[in-house]
C-alpha cells in the first residue's frame, strides 16, 4: 500500500473520530439544556448521540470530563459572539455606531441558544475546575467591549465598557423570555448604549 493511500486513510479515520466526539458533546448539550448535568449519562448520550454505549467511555474518560468540555466549548462560543464588535486598528466611531454594533449582535442572537449558554455559565461557576475558563471568556469579553468604547474616543473605557456590557447582557437575557419583542429589547438597548457613550464623552470634554 502506498504511503499517499495509508495517509489518506488516517486522515480519514481521524476525520470520523472528530465528527463522532463532536456529536457526543452536542448529544450532551441538548441534555444539559433538556435536565441539568443529571441527565447527562453514558447511556442517555449515546442514544441521543445514536452511537454505541461503549463509544462514550472511548473518547471521554468520564461523564465529568464529557460535562466539563460541553462547557468549555459553549463558553468559547459566547467568547467568540464578541469578536462581531472588533473594531479595525484605528478606525474611529460614533456612540450611535457602537450602540448600532451591538445591537446588530442582539438581532442576530439565537435565545434558545443563548439560554443554553446562560444555565452553562452559572453551572460552570459552581466548579473550581472551570473558574479559569469562565474568567477568560468574561475577560475576552469585556476587553471587545473595552475596545469598542475606546474606539469611539472614550479615555478610561474601563468604567464605560462595565456599564455597556450590562446593558448588552441585560438585553440578551431579556430575549430568552418567551413571547417578548425582540425588536424591541434590541432596539431600547441600542439606544441606553448609545446615551451611555455620548454621555461618557461629554463628561470626558467637560473636564
Amino acid at each position: 500500500m502506498s504511503d499517499d493511500a495509508v495517509g489518506g486513510r488516517a486522515r480519514l479515520a481521524q476525520e470520523r473520530s472528530r465528527v463522532r466526539r463532536e456529536q457526543l458533546i452536542s448529544a450532551a448539550a441538548r441534555l444539559f439544556s433538556e435536565g441539568g448535568t443529571k441527565a447527562i449519562t453514558h447511556r442517555s448520550v449515546s442514544e441521543a448521540a445514536d452511537v454505541p454505549l461503549a463509544t462514550v467511555s472511548y473518547y471521554f474518560d468520564s461523564i465529568d470530563q464529557l460535562i466539563e468540555v460541553t462547557f468549555s466549548e459553549t463558553l468559547a462560543a459566547w467568547a467568540s459572539l464578541a469578536d462581531g464588535l472588533r473594531v479595525p486598528e484605528g478606525e474611529r466611531l460614533e456612540p450611535a455606531d457602537v450602540g448600532a454594533r451591538c445591537a446588530h449582535l442582539l438581532r442576530q442572537a439565537d435565545p434558545a441558544g443563548y439560554a443554553r449558554e446562560l444555565r452553562v455559565y452559572l453551572s460552570a461557576l459552581s466548579r473550581p475546575s472551570m473558574l479559569e475558563e469562565v474568567k477568560s471568556m468574561e475577560g475576552a469579553t469585556f476587553v471587545a467591549f473595552a475596545e469598542l468604547v475606546a474606539a469611539a474616543g472614550v479615555e478610561d473605557p474601563g468604567p464605560v465598557a462595565s456599564q455597556v456590557l450590562m446593558a448588552f447582557t441585560g438585553a440578551l437575557i431579556s430575549l430568552t423570555s418567551p413571547g417578548v419583542d425582540a425588536e424591541y429589547i434590541a432596539t431600547g438597548a441600542e439606544r441606553l448604549i448609545v446615551l451611555t457613550v455620548a454621555d461618557a464623552l461629554q463628561r470626558q470634554n467637560a473636564g
